[in-house]
């Protein structure tokens, strides 16, 4: 199953689309449930460079993978 469905090629689509819940959703229910945490309500957290979210009592940050044409490597 794709988790992640969305085509990235560089920052201008990052850009559009990092802070978006509906996008990033299955992949963050799946990280909680292959961790057994609990799942509740995703919430935006203050914008950066990454796709960075608050579930419940934790914040899960998701970094571009390195074939959408952005590395982040030096914010990790």
């Amino acid at each position: 199953m794709d988790l992640f469905t969305t085509e990235i090629n560089g920052w201008d689509s990052w850009g559009k689309l990092y802070q978006t819940i509906s996008t990033f959703e299955p992949l963050i229910k799946s990280i909680f449930v292959k961790e057994k945490l609990p799942f509740t309500k995703i919430e935006h957290c203050t914008p950066g460079t990454n796709a960075v979210f608050k579930v419940g009592d934790y914040v899960i940050k998701i970094f571009a993978p390195k074939e959408s044409g952005i590395d982040s490597t030096p914010e990790q």
